[in-house]
């Protein structure tokens, strides 16, 4: 397994491993996609699977520097703050077919190790799926106090939850 920065030429591949992952009401469309990574390109990652014929794209990470208590609606623009103070991670997903080989955990830790190096001293994202405890068991908490604008956010992820994990030294 291999983490690199994703290229547009992986987006078919992400948008894959999206489909298997997500129901169609959370699905983002190509174009939303394309415009992310021209945003972000230096903090989209994938891991790649090399066999000795091929590289397949089996998981990625969406993330952009932000400001706590800021929310990416579902499907919204990745908007630049004047205060950055975090990592915000929009969209995580691992192929079904990998699952149980931490893949989504290396990643999230390669992402923290690059927030780091930029003088991020946090990372914030909303919780889906119930996907609660596995962002718990990585330090991350829920983070109640969000402003109404970012509340109404939050509530295109239907049950989604904020969380917030403060790096240490």
């Amino acid at each position: 397994m291999k983490i690199r920065r994703m290229k547009s030429a992986d987006l078919p591949a992400v948008m894959a491993v999206q489909a298997s992952c997500y129901p169609s009401a959370l699905n983002e469309p190509l174009d939303v996609l394309e415009r992310r990574l021209e945003t972000c390109s230096d903090t989209a990652w994938v891991m790649q699977e090399s066999t000795r014929d091929e590289s397949t794209v089996c998981a990625y990470l969406f993330a952009y520097r932000s400001a706590l208590g800021k929310v990416t609606p579902l499907g919204g623009e990745f908007e630049s703050s004047r205060r950055v103070d975090s990592l915000y991670l929009h969209d995580l997903a691992v192929s079904p077919r990998m699952k149980g080989q931490r893949l989504a955990q290396w990643l999230v830790q390669h992402a923290w190790a690059s927030a780091w190096a930029m003088g991020l001293r946090s990372s914030a994202l909303v919780a889906v799926q119930g996907s609660l405890p596995f962002w718990a068991r990585l330090g991350y908490a829920r983070h109640q106090a969000l402003s109404p604008s970012q509340a109404v956010h939050l509530r295109s992820y239907g049950d989604g939850q904020y969380m917030v994990r403060h790096f240490t030294g």
